[in-house]
């Protein structure tokens, strides 16, 4: 279409709109033209064309406002002659109707010629319709008396219903717009044009082009019965369905409610309707389709439907529960843990449903499980009621019982459903993880260090005795070695050395934050000359795939040679915001190093004492809100520096603290949230008048005092797994330490075997501890678990995990007499993580959760997304405190307030403890009904 411009100073608004038809034989679709005002002997020729004869075409004039005008409607018949249909003057409505129109042509105009001293006709309105078919084109030609300086008409708005949805185009007065074609089609253009002076150059022009649509039809609707009430949610499904406010969709002769449409699908509610079955009628501008006795109306005087995490249980006793819906309860502790699960009634039907309570709990093992929120009695149609059942095992194992609600719905009276939970004691072997909780990989190995990624994925470090390299290696969740890392195998052993000898590594972290791709940082020793004597603390850092990271010392390793001193080591590791710390010695000296996280350059260190004493350990701490680094090493001697390794004289005596616990050997270190420490290894003392070595556990306060209120009452608190058979000394060593977010501290390490003969044989060992350092009994065995590997021992861990669902992860190494050590890695069952319950209450969900007495600065946040959505947003404004009491299980809930009835919501919890990371529940996803 050619472009033109033309002087514009009178507001015109142009209007096309269609509306639904009245019946399924009449095809119209209403046109309504409005005009603000017209000017001096203004002509307004409509042009429309029909690609099939019309029975007859309806034309009417009206306007509101009138000022001494004449107006006049005329048809060219034939052309170029006209015929005057009516001609009135202050005459508020013309109406005609033509019968008979051919294809073609129908060329309508509307002439204004003022009055008296008045110039403009205002708010005039044509509307044509009635006719059969939809014009496939309706062209707009504003002409002009005289060619004189004049107000001229300007089109600012154009709304045509059209597939799939309205077009509207809308300018602001003085704007210019060129030819343009409308997306999803190729038959619609006008164009626009702006006055660019005070003279009349070129009339303006809309021309709309419409389609000709095909007629519609129908697939299938589902589902396709429902009660007479009327409310069914449907899916009609089929072909040319073209939404625009043409459409009309009925079942029976009613109209369905809700419509929503694309050219493929419809959705929407059922109307009421009378028992038996309904033709499914839709019809547009194209035509209608019919599904006859498509949708059948069945009359129920209640219908009775249950829901689990808006998942539809069904009736039925033999069903497998399942903790998609909730009627699986999942693995609780048999000692101090329950799991309570909110279901949903919901009644369909067009009746009030009447329950009979109380709910009644039958099979297998019914006092296992406890009613603890019974449902109201009488539900009306539509509306909803909540129950809630708790789970709390007696014994270990699978435990199983039914649920049976006695109603008055004809067809589900009673409402049956199978239901479960795991009965375990935390401690106890994961049989889902290995083989039989267990997993060994890969001779000749020594394993100083571990790791788990947000992902469940296991990293580990140390080194290969034969090639004398050191060691990286990944584990999937289940224990199987992870084959993407370092592919095919899993594991990678590199030399690091800067010649050809020995180098491994002790610690382990990652960068930046602790997800599933961040890059691993490793710390060791590697020797730095040709004599072997001469070790340097090494660091190294690998991509997500093992490869070395070229960005950290432009090799992926750093040697730090500040100190020029043989024997030198690198023992333990942290990292804070943009700073990597480590703790080195020498033969002589030992150091704290400061470095940069990006690269591992070399910043500063600190001299820290001239002892060459092992197992020296690190630890960042919160102190009234500033962060200092605690060193720990030997038979307890601990110091606290600043961030910038300035001794903090705050701590202890002048930033030192040595309390030389007689026999005590520090392996391991913690910081809690508010400030406090856990030191962690091993004690030496007479047992029974043999010497022992036992599992060690002392807590300090945040500056240094030992925490007499801790333990034995002296702060501090050891664990003997037993005195050896043959009369030897036991040798029970704990090596790492870790904090669950209930409180409760677990050692892991290696225990005495008890067998006789064994010698000083080890195997794996943990022991948990209640908060104020009192064995827990409900873990293990009277707290302590130990484990024989069925053919690699004796074996011991050198790290401990704790896996976002509670569960407990040991690294460490397992051998026989013929091989020399072998990476191990195995799972326990540990307490339960948060479960997140949600049920509706009024308008609003209710969101509820149960967790242990813990830490009071542990908080939660809610989070919540669309369920059709990945995207979760937070959505309480302040954290909720866990608060502490006497009675350990504490009950939470959050109410919901911004949800709208019919829409699903999913919600996940997320647990944030003491420093750790945060820990998200699994998703939870509940739809509001109305109550």
């Amino acid at each position: 279409m050619p472009y033109s411009k033309y002087t514009m100073a009178m507001f015109l608004a142009l209007v096309l709109v269609a509306s639904a038809s009245s019946s399924p034989g009449d095809r119209s679709s209403t046109i309504l033209i409005q005009i603000g005002a017209l000017g001096t002997a203004y002509k307004y020729p409509i042009d429309l064309t029909f690609n099939a004869p019309q029975s007859k075409v309806h034309v009417q004039v009206k306007w509101t406002d009138l000022e001494n005008s004449h107006l006049r409607l005329r048809r060219m018949i034939p052309p170029p002659l006209f015929r005057d249909e009516e001609a009135v003057r202050g005459v508020k409505i013309i109406d005609v109707t033509y019968q008979d129109v051919d294809a073609g042509r129908l060329y309508l105009e509307i002439i204004h010629q003022p009055g008296g001293a008045s110039v403009t006709a205002k708010n005039i309105e044509i509307t044509i319709s009635e006719y059969t078919n939809l014009p496939t084109m309706i062209k707009l030609m504003p002409r002009i008396g005289k060619p004189e300086p004049q107000p001229t008409p300007l089109l600012n708005k154009v709304i045509l219903p059209v597939a799939p949805d309205d077009f509207i185009s809308e300018y602001p007065t003085g704007s210019i717009v060129e030819e343009k074609i409308i997306p999803g089609t190729d038959t619609w253009e006008w164009q626009m044009s702006d006055h660019t002076s005070s003279v009349l150059s070129y009339p303006g022009l809309v021309q709309l082009m419409l389609p000709v649509l095909a007629a519609p039809t129908i697939t299938n609707i589902a589902p396709n019965k429902g009660f007479t009430i009327g409310g069914t949610d449907v899916t009609i499904t089929g072909t040319n369905f073209t939404y625009s406010r043409a459409l009309t969709v009925t079942i029976g002769g009613n109209s369905i409610t809700d419509l929503q449409a694309s050219s493929t699908q419809i959705t929407g509610k059922t109307p009421a309707g009378t028992v038996g079955p309904k033709d499914v009628v839709v019809d547009n501008v194209g035509g209608t389709a019919t599904l006859a006795g498509g949708f059948t109306y069945e009359l129920s005087t209640s219908e009775m439907e249950i829901r689990g995490n808006d998942i539809i249980i069904v009736d039925n006793p033999a069903s497998t529960p399942n903790s998609a819906d909730g009627t699986d309860f999942g693995s609780v502790a048999v000692t101090d843990s329950t799991s309570a699960h909110s279901f949903v009634i919901k009644n369909l039907g067009p009746a009030n449903l009447t329950l009979t309570l109380p709910i009644s709990i039958t099979g297998s093992h019914p006092s296992d499980f406890t009613v603890t929120q019974q449902p109201i009695t009488s539900i009306e149609p539509g509306k909803s009621t909540t129950f809630e059942i708790t789970f709390d095992p007696s014994a270990v194992g699978l435990r199983s019982a039914n649920i049976s609600i006695t109603n008055n719905d004809s067809n589900e009276n009673p409402y049956d459903f199978a239901i479960q939970g795991t009965g375990f004691v935390p401690g106890t072997l994961d049989t889902t993880f290995g083989t039989n909780g267990m997993t060994f990989s890969l001779n000749d190995t020594t394993i100083s260090a571990s790791t788990v990624q947000p992902n469940g994925k296991i990293i580990l470090a140390g080194s290969r005795y034969y090639t004398s390299d050191t060691l990286v290696a990944r584990y999937n969740a289940n224990g199987t070695l992870d084959t993407t890392f370092n592919s095919p195998n899993g594991w990678r052993t590199i030399d690091l050395s800067p010649i050809a000898s020995s180098d491994g590594a002790k610690a382990l972290a990652l960068q930046p934050s602790g997800k599933a791709d961040d890059k691993i940082l490793i710390a060791g020793t590697a020797t730095y000359n040709t004599n072997g004597n001469w070790c340097y603390a090494m660091q190294a850092r690998f991509n997500p795939d093992a490869s070395l990271d070229t960005t950290f010392g432009g090799t992926g390793l750093r040697y730090y040679t500040q100190f020029n001193s043989m024997g030198q080591r690198l023992d333990d590791i942290c990292l804070y915001n943009d700073k990597i710390f480590f703790v080195t010695y020498t033969q002589y000296y030992q150091y704290i190093v400061k470095c940069a996280a990006t690269d591992g350059a070399y910043e500063n260190h600190v001299l820290t004492g001239t002892d060459g004493l092992d197992n020296r350990k690190l630890a960042i701490q919160q102190v009234d809100g500033a962060s200092k680094i605690i060193f720990a090493y030997g038979a307890i001697s601990m110091r606290r520096y600043n961030t910038n390794l300035a001794l903090d004289t705050s701590f202890g005596t002048n930033g030192s603290v040595s309390d030389l616990i007689p026999g005590s050997v520090v392996t391991s270190i913690k910081t809690l949230s508010d400030g406090s420490i856990l030191v962690a290894g091993w004690i030496n003392h007479n047992d029974n008048g043999v010497s022992s070595n036992d599992f060690f556990l002392a807590k300090y306060t945040k500056s240094g005092a030992r925490d007499t209120t801790f333990g034995n009452g002296q702060g501090w608190v050891y664990t003997n797994f037993c005195t050896h058979q043959g009369g030897g000394a036991g040798s029970d060593t704990a090596y790492a330490i870790a904090v669950q977010s209930n409180g409760k501290i677990i050692l892991a390490g290696g225990a005495c075997s008890c067998y006789a003969g064994s010698g000083y044989c080890q195997i794996f060992a943990l022991a948990r501890y209640n908060s104020n350092g009192t064995i827990d009994s409900s873990f293990g065995t009277n707290g302590k678990t130990r484990t024989v590997p069925e053919v690699y021992k004796p074996a011991v861990f050198r790290s401990v995990n704790l896996l976002s669902d509670g569960k407990i992860i040991g690294v460490g190494n397992a051998e026989d007499a013929s091989v020399s050590g072998k990476m191990a890695v195995v799972r326990y069952l540990g307490d339960p993580v948060t479960v997140l319950q949600a049920r509706p209450q009024d308008e609003a969900i209710a969101l509820s959760w149960e967790a242990d007495e813990g830490d009071p600065d542990t908080v939660f946040h809610v989070w919540r997304s669309a369920a059709e959505s990945e995207c979760y947003q937070r959505i309480n404004a302040y954290p909720i405190p866990v608060y502490p009491n006497s009675f350990g299980k504490q009950r939470y809930s959050f109410l919901d307030r911004d949800v709208s009835i019919g829409l699903s919501y999913s919600y996940k919890l997320e647990t944030l403890y003491c420093q750790e990371n945060s820990v998200f529940s699994q998703p939870i996803t509940m739809q509001l009904f109305e109550k």
